[in-house]
């Protein structure tokens, strides 16, 4: 009988609410990100195949000897993984689904250079938002 190998892809999405997992992309700390894959059943081979380093250069990442400094490597992570963006400090990946209020979130009117502007838009948007949802408490409630 064959042994079913779980997708990686998988075993970091069921990881995605794990502290110590946010806490090595919010510090670009590939090794204990790799250590943690390891814990997780996914070996060396896989995670140093998917990244495309050697199992040498792996080792190094996990045992402290080296770091990833390449912004390449960690977008490789990204989408081997399938490890948001914002996680790893880079822009959303081509794989992540667009949020909708992303792309109505500052008006067309808004010069994207002035950051005051910009910021005075979302939080209009955050004040309209907030009063269609008492707007829908006060309908349940009465």
């Amino acid at each position: 009988m064959e042994r079913q190998v779980p997708d990686i892809r998988e075993i970091v999405a069921g990881m995605l609410g794990d502290q110590r997992l946010l806490a090595a992309c919010a510090a670009r700390d590939a090794g204990a990100l790799f250590r943690l894959l390891n814990h997780r059943g996914v070996g060396t081979r896989r995670i140093a195949a998917a990244v495309d380093v050697t199992q040498g250069r792996l080792y190094d990442y996990m045992n402290g000897k080296s770091r990833v400094e390449k912004l390449a490597i960690f977008e490789q992570i990204a989408d081997a993984f399938h490890i948001p963006g914002h996680l790893l400090g880079l822009s959303r990946r081509p794989w992540e689904p667009e949020r909708a209020e992303s792309r109505s979130a500052v008006p067309e009117s808004v010069s994207l250079r002035d950051p005051l502007a910009v910021d005075a838009a979302a939080c209009a948007r955050f004040t309209r938002l907030i009063a269609m949802e008492r707007g829908r408490d006060s309908g349940r409630a009465a």
